[in-house]
């Protein structure tokens, strides 16, 4: 994460890459693992954060640009050549399933659920 956006290294020829580059747009969803001394005993279902978003795909190797050159060192420097950097920028709302419920109070999807805007 860096400036709001959200940057995801992909293999060059993968489906992914190709057809983000052709749409531009992306849909994510991030579970958040629930932990605490019950995750030993019973399995829980992380809680989730999903969101729509424009994306631009940008050459591994081609870090002139600010914010990739900063996460750069997070890419090994063999692997720039074979990969392409998805930017992620957010837009509209983020759909949140779970979050600061308790695990009762996800079994009921009212609420267990909630919409936030993007950029509040």
């Amino acid at each position: 994460m860096a400036d709001g956006r959200l940057y995801v290294a992909v293999a060059n020829d993968s489906w992914k890459a190709r057809h983000i580059a052709v749409s531009g747009k992306v849909a994510v969803t991030v579970p958040v693992r629930r932990g605490g001394i019950m995750s030993l005993v019973l399995p829980i279902p992380p809680a989730t954060i999903s969101f729509h978003a424009s994306a631009t795909v940008h050459a591994g190797d081609d870090l002139r640009d600010a914010v990739l050159a900063k996460l750069g060192r997070l890419l090994p420097p063999e692997r720039r050549a074979t990969c392409s950097i998805v930017e992620i920028r957010p837009a509209g709302h983020f759909v949140t399933y779970g979050l600061g419920v308790s695990l009762r109070q996800m079994r009921d999807t009212v609420l267990a659920r909630a919409r936030i805007p993007v950029g509040r």
